[in-house]
């Protein structure tokens, strides 16, 4: 970041990386760095809900965190146990609520897990108005290769041939390429709209 900031007068990064706070004394150590700094950088990063603590996120703003970009995924607990999450959504919505009084929190859903349905869709359009988050995203769930449920997609006959899959894939998050959830392919589509509605009543949506 130093050094950037000497080449290019940059004082502003995000780390694309929801590992970031994967290593509690790695980010210790960068807390302390940032501390001795003479340039007040500014940055955000990716995180996942159950690795994150609002007292965890206080520190880091004290060293220029502005903004942490959250994958939530759903607002249905049956849905976040799908995802092995190993979080309860009371508790999600008790965190995100303390940290966005620290900093801008951007969150991110996904629809389309093994499993969900109107109900599971609604639960998560009910959790984003509560939250009322002014910046959210909201995506239909794409198997990427060698992840858990594309694997089981393969065990189960789902997809059928990996090379033409994979050639097939094009934009991802916004369209059906393999529906593994109990909703048609329309059905998703209609489901995503009404999530990305909810959010953008309440700032922008991206």
């Amino acid at each position: 970041m130093r050094d950037v900031h000497r080449k290019h007068g940059i004082d502003r990064f995000n780390f694309v990386d929801d590992n970031f706070l994967n290593h509690p004394r790695d980010v210790e150590e960068f807390i302390s760095i940032l501390k001795e700094t003479p340039v007040s950088f500014k940055w955000r990063f990716q995180a996942r809900i159950d690795r994150i603590e609002p007292s965890f996120i206080e520190k880091l703003a004290e060293v220029g965190l502005y903004d942490v970009s959250i994958g939530i995924e759903s607002g249905s607990q049956k849905m976040l146990d799908t995802y092995q999450k190993r979080i309860d959504i009371g508790k999600a919505f008790e965190k995100l609520d303390a940290i966005r009084q620290l900093i801008d929190v951007h969150a991110t859903f996904i629809v389309g897990g093994p499993g969900e349905n109107w109900e599971t869709v609604r639960q998560t359009e009910a959790f984003i108005r509560k939250l009322r988050l002014k910046n959210s995203a909201v995506g239909i769930l794409t198997l990427f290769p060698k992840t858990y449920f594309y694997r089981q997609a393969l065990r189960d006959g789902i997809i059928r041939d990996e090379n033409e899959y994979c050639l097939n894939l094009g934009p991802v998050f916004d369209r059906t390429y393999t529906n593994i959830s109990d909703l048609s392919d329309t059905e998703l589509i209609q489901a995503r709209n009404i999530l990305q509605d909810a959010a953008s009543e309440f700032g922008s949506y991206s």
